[in-house]
């Protein structure tokens, strides 16, 4: 009898065992990827998958470029024979492969995709003297000649680049299906100052700095109006918080897990404000930092001192960091407000290294990806650091 079970076992060992080779003979029901359109392309390219055995339902296959899980939301469409999906940034060059589970696995010999790795600033460059960007929705001219002072800069799920001129009060957008050559006027009148809320270009801003961007790209604008404005996905600009204390805005944050909570740094009064938001009221408070007194102590909220806090990121944990300009570090405050250095040593110098071992020079923009690491716009060294 235990010989009897003890065969059995093995049979049942092996039907299974044969599932995770790539033999369509040995695992006729694995799924399999025999070709791809196109072979190569950036990220956001939208990429279609040919092959057999694939799920009928869409976003139970685990679909991989390069070893690469695709996130269930990018996968578009499909069925049994073929996948849609928007390629992930970063993914690298590799195979393409579709798995249904830890046992069907791809089989055959995979097609490969090649990924290209955009420099946006190349892209960009051209665009310095490029005169008159009309507006994003059609229309005349905006009486931008040239990009005056760009500061903060975004990216959307799309691949779409939105960035705010600090001179010239408006916000323009750059877009991947032009491949990032014609900037147009997404929102705001170049050139006219306010604070007139609105669609497109019917709408004013004065000065704005920083921005961050939700999941549903949704934009947030941190600006010189005492004001954080929201601008939708259509263009359509709102003041979605006003208060006599946000004076001279530069960065603004969401919090990831949570975009009813915002912070905002005022460069005025040397702090970072949390504003929570419940339906369409709001409460300020301060977060960190000793008001209207600038400095360089890292301690829990209050006692802690920024010197011209600018550019913010939040990661997954709700952890705040912030570019201190003028102390020449990145800082990081956790979600109950405790402040620390999270790089940089003070010294106005470029130094790569671990922590407080690096130096920095007057950081302006930070940037943070998706396996949250964080780039730093070291302003003064003029570098891009990571």
């Amino acid at each position: 009898m235990r010989s009897l079970s003890s065969l059995l076992f093995f049979i049942l060992l092996t039907g299974i065992s044969a599932c995770k080779k790539k033999d369509v003979n040995e695992c006729p029901f694995c799924p399999s990827v025999q070709s791809i359109s196109p072979s190569t392309g950036p990220a956001y390219t939208t990429l279609t998958i040919t092959g057999k055995n694939f799920s009928s339902v869409p976003k139970e296959n685990i679909i991989k470029i390069n070893g690469i899980t695709i996130n269930p939301d990018s996968i578009l469409l499909g069925n049994q024979t073929q996948l849609v999906v928007k390629v992930p940034k970063g993914c690298g060059t590799g195979p393409v492969t579709v798995d249904l589970d830890d046992e069907l696995t791809n089989y055959g010999e995979p097609p490969v995709f090649t990924y290209q790795y955009r420099n946006v600033s190349e892209d960009l460059v051209p665009l310095i003297n490029q005169a008159h960007p009309v507006a994003c929705s059609g229309g005349s001219t905006t009486g931008l000649n040239k990009f005056e002072l760009p500061a903060g800069i975004i990216m959307d799920t799309k691949g779409d680049i939105f960035f705010a001129d600090y001179k010239a009060s408006c916000l323009l957008k750059l877009s991947l299906n032009d491949n990032y050559k014609t900037p147009c006027l997404f929102a705001g009148t170049c050139y006219k100052t306010g604070n007139t809320d609105g669609v497109g270009t019917a709408a004013t801003f004065t000065t704005p700095r920083f921005i961050c961007i939700d999941n549903s790209n949704n934009l947030f604008i941190a600006e010189n109006t005492l004001s954080i404005r929201n601008v939708t996905n259509n263009g359509n600009v709102i003041t979605l918080f006003k208060d006599s204390s946000l004076v001279s805005l530069s960065g603004v944050a969401l919090l990831k897990s949570n975009n009813a909570i915002i912070y905002a740094a005022s460069l005025t009064n040397q702090v970072i404000y949390k504003i929570v938001r419940n339906g369409t009221n709001y409460m300020l408070s301060l977060f960190a930092g000793t008001k209207g007194v600038k400095g360089y102590v890292d301690g829990p909220g209050s006692v802690a001192k920024f010197n011209l806090p600018q550019d913010m990121v939040t990661d997954k944990e709700g952890n705040l960091f912030v570019a201190d300009a003028t102390n020449n570090v990145i800082r990081k405050i956790t979600p109950t407000g405790i402040v620390s250095t999270f790089a940089g040593n003070g010294s106005p110098v470029f130094s790569d290294g671990q922590g407080i071992n690096a130096s920095f020079h007057t950081p302006l923009g930070l940037f943070i990806d998706e396996e949250e690491n964080i780039f730093v716009a070291d302003n003064g060294n003029n570098a891009i650091r990571k």
